[in-house]
């Protein structure tokens, strides 16, 4: 019995060894197997992620690529658009240069052209007993304006007191031949110009007291009276409103009256009368005389329009000067005189804007160009010239 139990009990024990082998070999084989599966996994995702990394690196190289193509195509348009800029500007360059040369010899040419003027004019007072103050002047005048676009300040200067001194022995003979004598200085539109010109030439030698003595507004009596009678009706925000609503409802009452007159003038005809005829007549002398009065006012409304912006003119160069003699306080005391005669007078908003500059008040010359907004130089020269 004894023998029995270990047999088995042995028995037991080598079933229990192959058993425990056996799980032993299978959990080997699961091992082996995960690992291999796990292996090809890893193979996958790396075969994965390099053929990933390749696409991206296809992608971004052909992005690039793109990229590179368009910027270089952007930089031959913007070198293509620079070349013809820069073609632009040198043949506008070339013919404001042409321009330049021509007007210079053209300047040349009248510089000679008045001089003969002025020998012609000398020689007929010396020989004939005869002088023609209004040419000798217009020469000197126009000889001034000459050497001004020259840049010869010094002869520009010198005709400019010739023809304030041509002009002041004309005030003599005058006063010499009428009974009553008047005023030996008398202002006209060539003392204007000439006083303008010598302070522009004195402007540019740097003789600013001088230049300010020429642009005395006391000087100019013939503009100071237009100035004040401009000052005076000058009118407001509301009242210039109410005034052009007048003026309208004036010219549609002149409209409806001469459109009564013609309808009437028709009936008249058909009627063929002679007391209607005669009527007729009248009607048309007096609008005759109407349309002479209205251009008459008008031509003289432009005058005065004109001679009130020489005076601006004359205050804004005199604060130009005070500018350049470093006196700003007179200079913003003129332009401001001249703004209070017109508001709108865009010379002297422009000065003004430079002088907030140069006394450093750059909100005060940022607030003018924004709500006032001054016309440019060449923009207000066309509109003077056309």
């Amino acid at each position: 019995s004894q023998l029995k139990r270990e047999r088995r009990w042995k028995k037991r024990k080598d079933t229990q060894k192959e058993f425990v082998a056996k799980a032993h070999a299978i959990e080997a084989e699961l091992k082996k197997k995960t690992k291999e599966n796990a292996d090809k996994k890893n193979s996958t995702a790396q075969a994965d992620a390099t053929a990933a990394a390749a696409a991206s690196a296809t992608a971004a190289s052909a992005t690039t690529e793109q990229q590179r193509m368009q910027r270089q195509k952007r930089e031959q348009r913007l070198y293509q658009k620079e070349k013809t800029q820069q073609k632009e500007q040198l043949k506008q360059d070339r013919t404001e240069y042409e321009l330049q040369i021509r007007e210079l010899n053209d300047m040349k040419l009248a510089v000679e052209w008045l001089k003969n003027a002025i020998t012609l004019f000398k020689k007929m007072e010396t020989r004939l007993q005869q002088s023609d103050f209004a040419g000798h002047k217009a020469a000197h005048l126009h000889l001034s304006y000459c050497y001004l676009k020259l840049k010869a300040w010094n002869f520009a200067l010198c005709h400019a007191e010739k023809t304030l001194a041509i002009h002041q022995r004309e005030n003599l003979a005058k006063s010499s031949v009428s009974a009553p004598p008047p005023l030996l200085f008398v202002s006209t539109h060539d003392t204007y110009l000439a006083h303008m010109y010598a302070a522009e030439a004195l402007v540019n030698l740097r003789q600013f007291q001088t230049a300010i003595k020429h642009l005395n507004p006391n000087m100019f009596p013939h503009l100071i009276a237009a100035a004040q009678h401009k000052e005076s009706a000058t009118p407001k925000s509301a009242k210039s409103v109410k005034s052009t609503k007048s003026s309208k409802s004036k010219t549609d009452s002149k409209a409806e009256d001469s459109e009564e007159k013609e309808e009437g003038a028709g009936a008249s005809a058909e009627a063929g009368g002679p007391i209607e005829a005669e009527e007729d007549m009248v009607h048309e002398k007096q609008t005759w005389q109407q349309m002479k009065e209205a251009y008459y006012e008008r031509r003289s409304a432009d005058k005065e329009n004109e001679e009130c912006n020489h005076y601006l003119t004359i205050l804004v160069n005199l604060a130009t000067t005070y500018i350049c003699k470093n006196e700003l306080n007179k200079a913003h005391k003129y332009l401001y005189k001249a703004l209070t005669i017109n508001d709108a007078y865009h010379p002297a908003l422009r000065m003004l804007i430079y002088l907030q500059m140069r006394m450093g008040n750059n909100n005060e010359a940022i607030k003018i160009i924004k709500y006032r907004r001054p016309i440019p130089v060449k923009q207000f020269m066309q509109n003077e010239l056309f």
